[in-house]
């Protein structure tokens, strides 16, 4: 019986030690979060500087999008409040692709492409892409993995990959 009560109390100590352990790393945490987005708010620029791609290649591999042209999307926005509001995946952008280029008709340049596997080309850039604030690219792909969309603007000369499941960029 005396054996009993003291692994109760042990295990009851054990178990206050935690939950205040826990208490403090929440609480290190929050302190955590709040420095990062205090600095993220001190850091962020009021408009951001952006250097969007000036040149963009397709390559496709021979088993591209499983051996199947593939309809490629490549869209230069020049709203900033715009960005935001871009569909987060292919399947998104293809089915309100009509009513947002209505809707934000002078905000935005499509690209769109029909590309067959094993072919490299080179994109025609619109006549003001250099003015785009940010350009993403949309892949309507069989495999899950390539349907996500597709950041552009972290590189000034940009590779796009196309390949078997999914689409990927990079610098030239």
């Amino acid at each position: 019986m005396r054996k009993a009560v003291a692994m109760k109390a042990a295990f009851l100590a054990i178990a206050v030690l935690l939950l205040l352990a826990g208490c403090k790393s929440v609480e290190e945490k929050a302190s955590v979060d709040e420095q990062a987005q205090s600095t993220q708010q001190q850091a962020a620029p009021a408009v951001l500087a952006v250097t969007p791609p000036r040149s963009i290649g397709v390559f496709a591999s021979d088993d591209a999008n499983e051996s199947l042209v593939t309809s490629l999307d490549i869209v230069f926005l020049y709203d900033p409040a715009l960005v935001k509001a871009m569909p987060a995946d292919a399947p998104s952008w293809f089915d309100l692709k009509t009513r947002i280029r209505q809707r934000h008709a002078g905000t935005m340049d499509v690209v769109s492409l029909q590309v067959p596997p094993g072919v490299a080309l080179a994109v025609k850039m619109p006549r003001r892409a250099s003015d785009a604030v940010e350009v993403v690219a949309y892949a309507s792909y069989l495999s899950r993995n390539g349907t996500r969309k597709l950041r552009l603007t972290p590189f000034r000369d940009v590779a796009i990959y196309l390949n078997e499941k999914m689409i990927e960029a990079g610098n030239k």
